[in-house]
């Protein structure tokens, strides 16, 4: 069984070892890092997902609202 290399827990994802919790951390981390060095959102503006239900698009919506909270907005798409 493989072990997340920060806690030592059972590892949910192998590239790179992480936890669950981790994993999320590294995750949430990256689109964060993206964003910053694309310049893709601007400190001002509002942010809306389409969100078609599927696990993709909740999951970037989950993502943003976490890091940028209230100035997320989900328009559903059907």
């Amino acid at each position: 069984m493989a072990k997340c290399i920060t806690c030592k827990k059972k590892a949910v994802f192998t590239s790179p070892t992480y936890c669950k919790d981790h994993f999320f951390s590294y995750i949430e981390n990256k689109v964060k890092d993206t964003i910053r060095r694309f310049d893709l959102i601007k400190p001002t503006e509002k942010i809306a997902v389409a969100v078609s239900g599927g696990k993709d698009s909740q999951t970037v919506l989950s993502i943003l609202h976490t890091l940028y909270g209230s100035r997320v907005s989900a328009i559903a798409i059907d």
